[in-house]
């Protein structure tokens, strides 16, 4: 399954927004931005993906489909965004699996805490998508520690309510086979080592991409990691 994103620096012409809308993209209703901190120097960074316009269109079921989508993208940024500062992306839905851990789990994290830079281009990223209101505060704060960021987004359950959820995020510009690697490490862990409630674990490999301008808010990236076991 191909997915492909935008992502703008500021709300950006209506005009533009308004031809994504036309060929097919969606608001992301992005919330909230969390941080990561990098042990090495001290700092934390903005989480991202952007959240003043940010888009998504498909997944789309073949290549083809996601070509003539990407081109019908191009044509609509050289025609209305020409001063847009932001990027997009390409990426395949490798692989997705649902875990819930244990109750009575209490091992570590299977790698260090993730160190995370901005500014690189992604290879591969992970997303463990996670209802807030299943998530306590001590949870949250061991994901943090272990190196994610998050957003946070809503949409409406069986029952129409607005629920919103984290989406705990690390991405990498090695190649993807270390984030199948660690992808997998999480997945192990959560489902036999942890007390974390139940999650949508995806591992997304990066097909394509481009810089608009100079954007300062590229998502962090690691480019290593270090095991624990």
């Amino acid at each position: 399954m191909y997915d492909l994103h935008f992502a703008s620096e500021t709300e950006g012409s209506t005009d533009l927004s308004q031809a994504l809308l036309n060929i097919g993209f969606r608001h992301d209703n992005l919330l909230e931005r969390g941080l990561t901190f990098n042990a090495e120097t001290g700092q934390h960074y903005n989480s991202c993906p952007l959240i003043a316009l940010h888009m998504t269109a498909g997944p789309f079921a073949d290549r083809r489909t996601y070509e003539a989508e990407l081109t019908l993208m191009e044509q609509a940024i050289e025609r209305h965004g020409r001063d847009v500062v932001g990027y997009w992306h390409a990426e395949i839905d490798a692989y997705t699996r649902h875990l819930r851990g244990r109750e009575d789990s209490t091992a570590e994290f299977p790698v260090e805490p993730f160190q995370a830079t901005p500014g690189g281009m992604k290879e591969w990223d992970i997303h463990l998508s996670v209802w807030k209101r299943e998530l306590s505060e001590e949870q949250r704060q061991l994901l943090l520690s272990s190196g994610f960021y998050y957003i946070t987004r809503w949409e409406l359950d069986d029952d129409g309510n607005r629920v919103e959820w984290y989406s705990f995020t690390i991405q990498g510009t090695s190649a993807p086979k270390l984030g199948r690697e660690v992808y997998d490490a999480i997945c192990e862990w959560w489902e036999k080592d942890s007390n974390l409630p139940r999650v949508k674990a995806k591992f997304e490999v990066t097909i394509a991409q481009k810089l608009l301008g100079e954007p300062t808010l590229v998502p962090p990236t690691i480019s290593s990691v270090s095991w624990r076991y």
